[in-house]
């Protein structure tokens, strides 16, 4: 059966926290290690969930409005402040310097949001 990372997520939560809850029971403070650790991998999966929601491809899903976004011109993390129009990618600080992106994000995806 292949499941989803929503579900293996909710499957990871619920159900192993019940189940696996009694193994453990027997031996203190093995439960809590399993269950940081399951913590952490479920973090590093909800980060990579999104990040492939928050990166859009620029050939084919190009942004729907002319304006300022974040440009990658490679998979690597560096990311270039860029303004877009028409199919047109060019830097931020220095309009003349057209960009080759290949993804794009929202210029405000990376802003901290307040509780």
């Amino acid at each position: 059966m292949s499941m989803t990372r929503d579900e293996a997520i909710k499957h990871l939560l619920h159900d192993w926290h019940i189940n696996l809850g009694c193994d453990f029971a027997i031996k203190p403070g093995r439960l809590d290690g399993f269950l940081d650790a399951l913590d952490v991998a479920l973090s590093a999966l909800r980060h990579q969930i999104w990040e492939e929601k928050l990166w859009h491809d620029a050939k084919t899903d190009p942004p729907k409005t002319p304006g300022l976004y974040y440009g990658k011109k490679n998979d690597t993390n560096s990311m270039y402040p860029c303004l877009y129009r028409d199919g047109i990618w060019v830097l931020d600080a220095y309009p003349q310097t057209k960009m080759d992106i290949v993804k794009w994000a929202d210029y405000t995806a990376f802003v901290k949001e307040d509780d």
